[in-house]
């Protein structure tokens, strides 16, 4: 039998790292000190530990903030999906070389500070796990991913798009159907960017339709609208615009658009010597770096989008075709005051160094007089 109980996270549940309740252990002999493992990805690591009157806490937290690694965006294909799965830590005590007690614990990097209805909505389907307005823009170019939350009681969700049409006003298409391969509770990203949704109206009878906008919203377990739609508006070409994509507090991914000023600048550094009277160059270590400016902030909503942004530590920015590249953000200026006009800016540089550039050439054309 087992001597200590265990009182905490459950482990039929998805837990935030940083909203992670505690572990409290009862029921420890006094005397003799205790051993706490924990087993994650393939190690295992501990240390000893000691019981105040029969009770000890782990700061759970704690322990997952420090295993929140460097992590990737996930490898969404073009208009499908891909299943995400929570972390897993076991937590072993142990008197001896006996273990007394355990503990699963199934758990995603970020935060929630919402109520306890809106985190039940959240793991349960209800909402997409998006910290943007419900209703945003979004561009042919852009990369636009949604995550929700596949609970274990759910075989399926359907996701449909309601596209709103120039010519022929809002039409239900369905997009894709979330199948769940294992009877465990896991995430879902999918990609809702505008060219997939104009390809799936092309393969239906809307060749020639005029994109407004279009919502993204499920069915499951025969309820409608659930999750809760999320609506893209089409934005016109704009040369100015910059797509961001980054991994918010939640641990999905948001994408984010800059309008304002986008200045591109090397920053060098170099370090010389000096040889019959000559100074030569030893080294020149040469950042590439961006000086970007978001542009007109109107309300509170798209500030604290904003401020996800920079307090995210996986940032990418989107390139042409929907292809992201990962940044890293050197210095961020943030101060806006509400309810006024204004803006945020911030400096950042690739991830990885550029190594050249594009190198391409053709055949010359013949010369012509025209020229002189």
């Amino acid at each position: 039998y087992r001597i200590m109980n265990i009182i905490g996270p459950n482990s039929n549940e998805i837990i935030f790292s940083r909203t992670a309740g505690d572990i409290v252990v009862t029921d420890i002999p006094s005397g003799p000190l205790f051993e706490v493992y924990f087993a994650y990805e393939g190690r295992r690591f501990g240390f000893e530990a000691r019981a105040y009157n029969g009770k000890y806490t782990l700061h759970l937290s704690e322990v997952l903030k420090a295993l929140e690694a460097n992590t990737t965006a996930p490898d969404v294909p073009p208009g499908g999906s891909v299943n995400i799965y929570p972390k897993t830590l076991t937590i072993e005590f142990l008197l001896g070389e006996e273990l007394e007690a355990s503990r699963v614990i199934h758990w995603i990097p970020g935060y929630c500070k919402a109520n306890s209805s809106a985190v039940s909505q959240l793991m349960n389907s209800g909402f997409w796990w998006t910290m943007r307005p419900q209703t945003a823009y979004t561009y042919a170019w852009s990369r636009e991913i949604l995550q929700l939350a596949l609970p274990e009681y759910y075989d399926q969700v359907d996701i449909y798009v309601d596209i709103h049409f120039a010519e022929y006003g809002k039409k239900r298409l369905q997009y894709l159907t979330i199948e769940a391969d294992e009877p465990d509770a896991h995430l879902v990203a999918i990609d809702v960017s505008y060219k997939h949704i104009e390809e799936l109206a092309y393969r239906s009878e809307y060749v020639d339709g005029h994109i407004l906008a279009y919502d993204v919203l499920g069915v499951a377990g025969g309820e409608e609208d659930f999750p809760i739609g999320q609506r893209f508006i089409v934005a016109p070409k704009n040369r100015n615009v910059r797509g961001w994509y980054f991994r918010n507090s939640l641990g999905a991914f948001d994408t984010v658009y800059s309008f304002g000023s986008f200045a591109r600048a090397l920053e060098s550094e170099a370090k010389t010597f000096t040889t019959n009277k000559k100074e030569l160059e030893l080294s020149n270590i040469t950042k590439e770096t961006f000086s970007v400016d978001t542009g007109y902030i109107k309300n509170e909503k798209e500030l604290n989008l904003w401020y996800e942004f920079l307090r995210s530590t996986e940032r990418y920015i989107i390139l042409s075709d929907s292809e992201v590249a990962r940044i890293v953000v050197d210095e961020s200026d943030s101060e806006k005051t509400l309810n006024e006009a204004g803006s945020i800016s911030f400096r950042c540089r690739m991830s990885e160094e550029v190594e050249g550039y594009d190198f391409s050439k053709s055949r010359l054309e013949d010369f012509s007089d025209g020229f002189t």
